[in-house]
């Protein structure tokens, strides 16, 4: 692609102050030109009054040159998933999201070309625009706090099992349990234990266990949790439902917060 022809085009139908935004990108890096033109006229009413998320997403390409190399850059996979990144990030208002979609990228632009048309990238994005920040932080929350305790008492009951079973030390019950380990712990009961060994003023205690049990029911009608529904046998031979716990994220948040604290 000829560069004069580049800076006549974006001069023509474009501010020419858009050549001073894009012109160090793709001068020093040619196989940029497409990408950037594509995005140019696929979105050029959006960037006409956003030119500084432009300037701000170029600058993150030149930030990362070893994220985007041109072996990367010039596969259809990547060319079709930076229009897709590229849109939601000039139509998105909120600084903070911004940079969510930068680590989005990012991670994306990892995987390997093959595997790319399976990225679920559309949705990951879809997740972010309908999450508000405090949801956001309720779940990253979640992650890097409750998880950890979750998973420590997992292993732990499983540990146990295992040395009851290498001795034959117990009960049939307990060995009926080993599968529903999980069920019988949903992550969110995790938040008061957490809370407990961070606050010991009751009243602290209170108002924070209060506030996040309000965010999971918040984040809850977003379905973000994985649910068992636990049945009780009863001696006339028939199933009845009895509880209905979340016990986890399910895959696709999962992967969305790794995505984002990437």
């Amino acid at each position: 692609m000829n560069k004069d022809w580049i800076i006549a085009t974006i001069d023509k139908f474009w501010n020419p102050a858009l050549t001073t935004i894009i012109m160090p990108l793709i001068t020093v890096n040619p196989y940029w030109q497409l990408a950037i033109i594509s995005a140019i006229w696929l979105f050029w009413v959006y960037l006409q009054y956003n030119q500084d998320k432009l300037n701000e997403f170029i600058k993150f390409i030149q930030d990362n040159p070893e994220a985007f190399t041109e072996e990367i850059v010039q596969t259809e996979a990547f060319k079709d998933g930076f229009l897709i990144v590229f849109e939601s990030y000039i139509k998105e208002r909120n600084k903070e999201k911004r940079n969510y979609i930068k680590n989005i990228f990012l991670w994306f632009t990892q995987i390997k070309d093959e595997d790319k048309n399976e990225f679920e990238l559309e949705k990951i994005l879809h997740i972010l625009k309908i999450c508000t920040l405090e949801e956001i932080e309720f779940l990253k929350f979640l992650k890097l706090n409750i998880e950890p305790l979750f998973n420590k008492k997992l292993d732990d009951e499983l540990n146990r099992f295992k040395e009851l079973r290498k001795e034959w030390k117990f009960t049939w019950t307990e060995w009926n349990d080993i599968p529903h380990i999980t069920w019988h712990n949903p992550l969110t009961n995790f938040i008061n234990i957490y809370l407990k060994e961070k606050f010991s003023d009751d009243k602290e205690f209170a108002i924070k266990s209060d506030y996040y049990h309000q965010l999971k029911k918040q984040v809850s009608n977003l379905g973000i949790f994985s649910y068992h529904i636990q049945m009780s046998w009863w001696w006339i031979g028939s199933w009845w439902i009895t509880t209905r716990d979340e016990y986890n994220l399910n895959s696709i948040w999962k992967k969305f917060i790794e995505y984002i604290l990437n």
